[in-house]
């Protein structure tokens, strides 16, 4: 009952006097009865709240002034444990296990926290699923067979320095190409697994790539039969590629040709000799070593900063007619004769990272405009590939390299360049 019918009601139930009332005051049995009326009719024009006492057993009314308030009384909310606990047991789980959830005491909270629940369990399963694929053959043989057409691109600036950074770079850039799903690129965890495949990967790679080539060499294989022995069967192979390898045979020839740089010290003593990492080595750091030196590691070309020279080999770069041959576009000897540097054994991916910066600088030097620059380029390589030629005969007049025309494999070629 709200306050103002009690108001009423004790106003009604109270005598007045003559005066009050201005009428001579009467008895009047059935004033009490009057005013008890009185009271009832205000009583049901007003909206109370519910009543204190309440059955036992039975759900409170739901308050007014919070239209969500759906909470259970003290008897439900026992009789729901009660069950969420034989429930749990059916399931195998602890006895205790959902009274978290049946504390929340609304149907609002509950349904909040099961989708909050729901969407942690797909989080989990997407995890999972993103676990399992880094492990599958398929994913890896397919990653494999990408990075090899990587490492077979004709437009490489280096095949050493800053190669997997540049690599994993590209792959967040160009994930499709890879087959890389966007949610692992949010995955801290997994990108750190995915870097460290593609870093193993790529590392077995130089290294199968220089053994077939040496096998070549000694096979003496031409150029056509060399390239499919290395591309994968996914991968064009376009006279750039087989201009390109050209190239590489030929640092292998001229590097197992170079004296090598060896701690002759503890060859002296007649102490072992640390064991030597199988090739490649990874990242080797690019300091000019010189014969004096007495620590192993790679070396660089003292040559300056190539990076406003950006030079490329387009898919005519390998043609077999025209151009000048490289002796009147480059040095032959990038290298000062004077102080000529020492690789270790395992060094051979960084000579080439320190040729293909001496080349490029010798272009960018001799060349006035870009122009002239990519001329210069690609004339070098145009005669290595004549010269591989000669050296490895035998490639059919009927077989020649094809135009790339697959859309990932542009993109290798046009993009993964620093």
């Amino acid at each position: 009952m709200s306050l103002l019918s009690q108001f009423k009601l004790h106003n009604a139930a109270r005598p007045q006097t003559s005066e009050q009332a201005g009428v001579p005051t009467q008895s009047n049995p059935s004033g009490a009865s009057s005013g008890t009326d009185s009271g009832s009719a205000s009583g049901r024009r007003s909206l109370s709240p519910p009543s204190l006492t309440q059955r036992r057993g039975t759900r409170r009314d739901r308050d007014e002034d919070n239209p969500l308030d759906y909470s259970l009384d003290m008897r439900e909310h026992k009789r729901l444990k009660v069950y969420g606990m034989e429930l749990s047991r059916e399931q195998g789980a602890p006895d205790d296990a959902l009274n978290e959830f049946i504390d929340l005491n609304s149907p609002f909270y509950m349904l909040v926290n099961l989708k909050a629940n729901l969407l942690r369990l797909q989080d989990d399963k997407s995890h999972n699923e993103l676990v399992v694929l880094l492990d599958s053959k398929k994913f890896l043989g397919s990653l494999r067979d990408r990075l090899l057409t990587c490492l077979l691109s004709p437009n490489l600036t280096a095949y050493v320095t800053d190669f997997s950074a540049n690599v994993m770079a590209f792959i967040k850039k160009n994930s499709t190409i890879f087959g890389v799903p966007s949610a692992l690129l949010q995955d801290h965890d997994l990108m750190k697994k995915l870097t460290q495949i593609v870093s193993e990967d790529l590392t077995d790679l130089r290294g199968a790539i220089k053994t077939k080539i040496q096998a070549s060499i000694k096979k003496h294989e031409n150029i056509g039969t060399l390239a499919r022995r290395l591309a994968p069967s996914t991968m064009e192979v376009s006279l750039a590629h087989w201009a390109r390898i050209s190239f590489l045979r030929s640092a292998i020839i001229q590097f197992d040709s170079m004296p090598k740089k060896i701690n002759s010290l503890r060859k002296k003593r007649g102490t072992p000799s640390e064991p030597v990492p199988s090739e490649p080595a990874p990242e080797v750091s690019t300091s000019v070593v010189s014969p004096d030196d007495n620590v192993d590691g790679g070396t660089a070309a003292a040559a300056g900063d190539t990076a406003g020279c950006p030079l490329t080999v387009d898919e005519t770069a390998a043609g077999l007619s025209g151009g000048t041959h490289a002796s009147s576009a480059l040095s032959s000897q990038p290298m000062p004769a004077s102080q000529p540097p020492l690789y270790p054994p395992t060094a051979f991916w960084t000579y080439v990272d320190d040729l293909l910066t001496d080349i490029r600088n010798d272009c960018c030097t001799r060349g006035e405009i870009h122009a002239e620059q990519e001329d210069l380029l690609k004339n070098f390589f145009t005669e290595i590939f004549q010269n591989d030629l000669k050296e490895f005969p035998g490639l059919s007049a009927t077989e020649k390299g094809d135009k790339v025309t697959v859309d990932w494999q542009v993109v290798v070629r046009d993009q993964l360049m620093w």
